[in-house]
């Protein structure tokens, strides 16, 4: 199995695996209480299948480029983006109680692949553009609209 596909098939593990959710999502209590773990495991947890497919479409798309055209460790940059994004949420967001999703992590693959990808030859070049121009344009939607365009977050019981 490579990669791109194992890191979305935990994601699906976790989904259908009862009490997934509750026994790894970010929990900032939980952490604080002693369960580190939460840190890394939390960003493969979701809230909704549509919340799960845009995560894993795009983590898969870009690492599917990342790893064929050898633009990096996908799995160690997954785990380190992943490790990177909790502990700045521990550090930096000391109101966000709970948290879940590959989105983070999506993103920065996302990213790695279009900056790799911008000193390549044409056509990557221009796909790598796009790819950076679409990762700053949903960022810059998702702040402006107060949560995600795309993906359902529970019917709304999730605030973002």
């Amino acid at each position: 199995m490579t990669g791109p596909a194992l890191v979305v098939a935990c994601a699906v593990v976790v989904f259908v695996w009862p009490g997934g959710r509750a026994a790894l999502e970010y929990d900032r209590a939980a952490i604080l209480s002693g369960e580190p773990w939460r840190l890394l495991t939390g960003h493969w947890t979701h809230v909704s299948v549509s919340h799960l497919f845009y995560d894993a479409v795009v983590l898969g798309l870009a690492g599917v480029i990342v790893t064929a055209r050898g633009y990096g460790r996908f799995v160690p940059l997954c785990v380190l983006s992943a490790v990177a994004i909790g502990l700045a949420m521990l550090a930096l967001l000391p109101d966000m109680a709970t948290y879940g999703g590959l989105s983070g992590v999506a993103m920065a693959v996302a990213v790695s692949m279009g900056l790799h990808a911008m000193r390549d030859a044409s056509p990557w070049r221009e796909l790598g553009g796009l790819v950076l121009f679409l990762c700053a344009s949903r960022l810059a939607l998702d702040a402006t609209s107060g949560g995600p365009v795309l993906a359902d977050l529970d019917g709304g019981a999730v605030v973002t």
